[in-house]
């Protein structure tokens, strides 16, 4: 079975980094609810620069659509893009681990 990784890259409104965060710590909160979520970070650059990026892992693609899909009818930001910078970009990386001797 593989994972899922999702990387999210957040541009933010100058002078918006507290509010960003905030919301995406909230928006964390309800993807821990989800069935197949397996964690996430929340990781600001040591530059100065006005973004931040979340890393979350998934049990599959499945529980990870699952989510967007709920998100999308249950986000109370649906619609609006404060305090960031559309638009976000997305990376979907399928993580099949092998280990050996």
């Amino acid at each position: 079975m593989s994972e899922l990784v999702a990387i999210v890259t957040h541009t933010v409104h100058a002078g918006q980094m507290a509010a960003a965060a905030e919301r995406i710590h909230g928006n964390g909160l309800r993807m821990a609810t989800r069935p197949g979520f397996l964690d996430r970070r929340l990781l600001a650059p040591t530059d100065g620069a006005e973004r931040l990026v979340t890393v979350t892992r998934w049990q599959s693609q499945a529980t990870y659509d699952d989510w967007v899909s709920h998100n999308r009818d249950h986000n109370p930001h649906a619609g609006t893009t404060a305090p960031f910078d559309p638009p976000n970009t997305l990376l979907l990386i399928d993580v099949s681990v092998a280990v050996t001797a």
